[in-house]
């Protein structure tokens, strides 16, 4: 059993580590592609602009995938949200 609590940590690491890594690349790719065509006030606003976009949609996606279970309230003394 410890074996198998051993893995399935070692799993979800992978797992978390992978997503960090991929929005990481995402992120580098986003800014270098706006950045391409100068370095201005404009350019750095947009690419600011759309690390947010990004960002708030790769949220959305992790609070869609790992609801907290029904009895959740935000704020509750209990709950780890």
């Amino acid at each position: 059993m410890k074996d198998l609590s051993a893995e399935v940590e070692r799993t979800a690491y992978r797992q978390r580590l992978d997503a960090f890594l991929a929005s990481r690349d995402a992120g580098n790719t986003l800014t270098l592609d706006a950045l391409r065509t100068g370095i201005r006030l404009e350019t750095v606003i947009s690419a600011a602009a759309d690390l947010a976009q990004y960002a708030d949609a790769a949220i959305a996606i992790v609070k869609d995938e790992y609801r907290p279970p029904l009895h959740c309230k935000e704020g509750c003394w209990y709950c780890c949200c």
